[in-house]
């Protein structure tokens, strides 16, 4: 598994090196670039509804915590674990220095910090069900 905080960079410095302009905009919609460019990266995250126009385009929320588990060697992603809880989803994203762990999938919800309660089950009750 690839450690994207080491591999962006990486990638990045690669691409510009190649001629690749990367640069952030504001846009009403993404077609705005397409007269202008050939290809077109789209990482607009919760925004993405606001400029594509499909209504299939929808967020869904998770909880990740990073955590110190350097027993970890292997990736874990599960989902409809809890019965009463159809929207639980976990997984165990093992890095080179951490554990990216979490959970749940809500469709809809825009918040974007995790409570305290929500770290403690998608986090390390992600960890521990592993």
């Amino acid at each position: 598994m690839a450690d994207p905080e080491r591999l962006l960079p990486f990638l990045t410095k690669e691409c510009q090196g190649r001629g690749v302009q990367i640069f952030e905009r504001e846009l009403g919609a993404l077609a705005e670039l397409f007269a202008e460019y050939d290809v077109v990266v789209n990482c607009s995250g919760l925004g993405a509804q606001a400029l594509v126009p499909d209504e299939a385009v929808a967020p869904a929320r998770g909880v990740t915590v990073r955590m110190a588990a350097p027993w970890i060697k292997h990736f874990v992603v599960a989902s409809g674990m809890e019965a009463e809880d159809p929207q639980h989803f976990a997984h165990v994203l093992p890095r080179v220095d951490v554990a990216v762990v979490g959970g749940c999938k809500e469709a809809g919800n825009l918040t974007p910090e995790a409570s305290p309660e929500e770290v403690e089950r998608y986090g390390a009750g992600a960890l521990m069900s592993s």
